[in-house]
C-alpha cells in the first residue's frame, strides 16, 4: 500500500512538471478570431511579431516561451497569438502600431487598443512582469510612482527615481521633468540621474549649463559615454526642430559651430562642419 501511495505521488509529480514545462499555448487562428475570443472570455491579447530570418524570434520560441511559469500565467490570462510581420495579419499589425523591430510583442486589448508592448529579446520575467501589470496596472513600478506623486510627494530621489521609469516605459516625462528642474535647479552632472534629466529637460543651446556641457564634453563622454552622445543628439534634433518650425536656417549655422568641435572630441570618426550642416539640413527636412 505504501508502495503504491509513492508511485501515486511520483505520477502526480510527473505529471504536474509535464504541465508547468508546456510554455505558452499559442493559439492557431487569425487576428480576427483572436479579438473575438479574448471579447468572448474578457481577455486581453498576447501577440508575438516575429519574421522567419529574425535569430532573436528564434531564442524567444525555443528558450523563453517555453518556460513554464511564463506559459502558466499567459495560458491563463491571455489569448496567445504568433504572427509573421512581413504578411497577413502580421504586416497590417506592423502598420496599424506602428511597429518597427522584430521581435514586438503586443499586447492588445478585446477592442484592438494597444495596453504595453515588449520590444527585443526579452528573458521569461521580464514578459511575465509586464504581463502582469497588463492585467493588474496596480502592481507596477509606475503605477505605484504615479499614485505617490498624485499625493504630492516630490521627495528629490523619488523624482529621479520616477522621471527614470518613465523614460524606460514611454510615458510623457516631460512636465515632470520641467517641475524637478524647478524645484532642484541645481543640476549635478556628476550625478547619473540628474546628467539623465540635464539630457532630455535642458535643450537651450544657449543655456549656461549646455555652454558648460560642451566645454567639458569629453570629462562627461569619460563618465557618461552613451548619455552624453545621446545629448548631443537631442541638442542637434532640437536645433532642427526649432529651425523648421521658425523657418530659421540661421540656427543651423549657430549648431554647425557650437557643435562640430565637441562632436569630434568624442566620435572616432571625424566630422566636418559641411558634413553637420548636410545632416542637420536634412533632419529639418523631415521635422
Amino acid at each position: 500500500m505504501k508502495l503504491r501511495s509513492l508511485l501515486a505521488a511520483a505520477l502526480v509529480a510527473i505529471l504536474s512538471f509535464g504541465a508547468s514545462a508546456e510554455g505558452i499555448s499559442f493559439e492557431h487562428i487569425s487576428l480576427e478570431a483572436a479579438l473575438k475570443k479574448a471579447k468572448a472570455e474578457n481577455k486581453p491579447i498576447f501577440i508575438d511579431v516575429y519574421a522567419t530570418w529574425c535569430g532573436p524570434c528564434k531564442y524567444l520560441t525555443n528558450e523563453v516561451f517555453v518556460d513554464g511559469d511564463l506559459g502558466a500565467y499567459m495560458n491563463k490570462h491571455f489569448i496567445n497569438l504568433k504572427l509573421d510581420g512581413e504578411k497577413g495579419d502580421g504586416d497590417y499589425l506592423m502598420a496599424e502600431f506602428g511597429l518597427d523591430a522584430y521581435p514586438t510583442m503586443l499586447f492588445l486589448s478585446p477592442d484592438r487598443e494597444e495596453l504595453n508592448r515588449i520590444v527585443g529579446a526579452a528573458g521569461a520575467d521580464e514578459i511575465l512582469e509586464v504581463s502582469k501589470g497588463v492585467i493588474d496596472p496596480s502592481t507596477t513600478l509606475i503605477y505605484q510612482q504615479e499614485q505617490r506623486y498624485a499625493k504630492g510627494d516630490r521627495d528629490k530621489e523619488f523624482l529621479q527615481d520616477y522621471i527614470s521609469e518613465m523614460i524606460d516605459k514611454d510615458k510623457d516625462f516631460e512636465p515632470i521633468v520641467a517641475e524637478y528642474i524647478e524645484l532642484y535647479p541645481k543640476l549635478d552632472l556628476e550625478s547619473e540621474n540628474e546628467f539623465l534629466i540635464f539630457c532630455v529637460g535642458m535643450n537651450d543651446l544657449d543655456a549656461p549649463l549646455n555652454q558648460s556641457f560642451l566645454k567639458e564634453i569629453v570629462a562627461h563622454s569619460e563618465n557618461f559615454p552613451e548619455l552624453t552622445q545621446a545629448k548631443l543628439s537631442i541638442l542637434i534634433y532640437s536645433i532642427c526642430e526649432e529651425a523648421a518650425e521658425s523657418g530659421n536656417n540661421e540656427l543651423i549655422e549657430k549648431g554647425v559651430k557650437q557643435l562640430t568641435g565637441p562632436l569630434n572630441k568624442i566620435l572616432e570618426d571625424t566630422i566636418t562642419e559641411d558634413d553637420l550642416r548636410e545632416l542637420m539640413l536634412e533632419t529639418v527636412s523631415e521635422v
